[in-house]
């Protein structure tokens, strides 16, 4: 049960988000403070089961969100999770008008619920449905599949369960034949309270299963098995035809080049080690901060601004951009 217990001021967080690959952002907004979605946290990287929730309702005024946002770093907004009593309230349909109004792009994370049908689609915005565990699959992907598009899935990663074969089959299976734009899997941190409720929603899902995976999730080791669904995730997203992150945004005031430069640095950061990865993110920030197309930069001939000439992010950047120009 969820309690709404009045209005709060525009709640913003900054710092460096990455709940799942393609959504780093370095401003959050909380449409709702206090409201935790049961299921996988893709903030927190936690897992609850379903319980009563104190929350407070954000502003519905888009002025509000705007003074929040004005001085915000640059990049992506991400915004949510949207609570299901988003119709009434209008709190994150506010935080995303403001964000545009503003020139900015944003990242909007909801439940299976579906509550912000109301907010125009556009290149400047992606939906992300977090998967809900407490759900039958053919429930989840009916809501989905009536909720506005485009939209993605995240699923986390949850080692004999989610991270399984025959259970990743079946999820893009479903995507696809749900119309997702894509999907992607974030980790859990697998702390005891979290696998204790992994344990309470598989055994609710599947009883004649439960004690065997108990054992799985309680004594299996967490990491391997994250890493090992992480592998299996990215192949068979690849095998479907379905992108295993959010598409590239591109605000009315970002330059496209830089938001897909930007993306090109994340994801190839994703996919590397450190310290490689944070270099990599430190260039997609830079490029964020940029007030300058980078194309056109690039035409130029001065990319050098920017980073020695034979450096890494040089060359990705060169590569990224004839690409774009083609």
């Amino acid at each position: 049960m969820i309690v709404y217990e009045g209005s709060a001021p525009a709640a913003v967080r900054r710092g460096e988000f990455h709940p799942f690959a393609g959504a780093r952002g370095r401003v959050r907004a909380l449409p709702y403070p206090g409201y935790d979605a049961p299921g996988g946290d893709p903030w927190r990287g936690t897992y609850r089961r379903p319980g009563e929730i104190a929350t407070a309702a954000g502003p519905s005024s888009p002025d509000a969100w705007s003074d929040a946002f004005a001085r915000a770093a640059a990049g992506k907004i991400l915004v949510g999770p949207a609570a299901p009593a988003e119709p009434v309230y209008g709190a994150a349909a506010a935080a995303v008008e403001a964000a545009r109004r503003l020139g900015r792009a944003s990242v909007l994370v909801e439940t299976a619920d579906r509550a912000t049908n109301e907010i125009a689609a556009g290149p400047d915005l992606a939906r992300v449905v977090v998967w809900d565990g407490t759900l039958a699959a053919d429930e989840f992907w009916e809501r989905f599949a009536g909720g506005a598009r485009p939209s993605g899935v995240a699923l986390p990663w949850i080692p004999g369960w989610t991270g399984e074969e025959d259970f990743l089959a079946a999820f893009f299976g479903a995507a696809a034949g749900s119309g997702a734009a894509f999907a992607a899997g974030f980790p859990l941190s697998g702390d005891g309270a979290s696998r204790a409720a992994i344990h309470g929603d598989f055994a609710a899902r599947h009883p004649d299963r439960a004690d065997a995976f108990f054992d799985a999730v309680h004594h299996r080791d967490w990491d391997r098995g994250t890493d090992e669904a992480r592998s299996r995730f990215r192949a068979l997203a690849a095998r479907a035809g379905i992108p295993a992150r959010i598409p590239p945004l591109v605000g009315r005031r970002d330059f496209e080049a830089n938001a897909r430069l930007a993306d090109a640095f994340e994801s190839e950061a994703e996919a590397g080690e450190e310290p490689r990865a944070s270099a990599l993110l430190a260039a997609a920030r830079r490029v964020e901060d940029f007030d300058r197309d980078v194309a056109d930069l690039e035409r130029e001939g001065n990319l050098r601004i920017l980073w020695p000439p034979d450096s890494p992010e040089a060359r990705l950047a060169r590569a990224v951009l004839a690409g774009i120009a083609r």
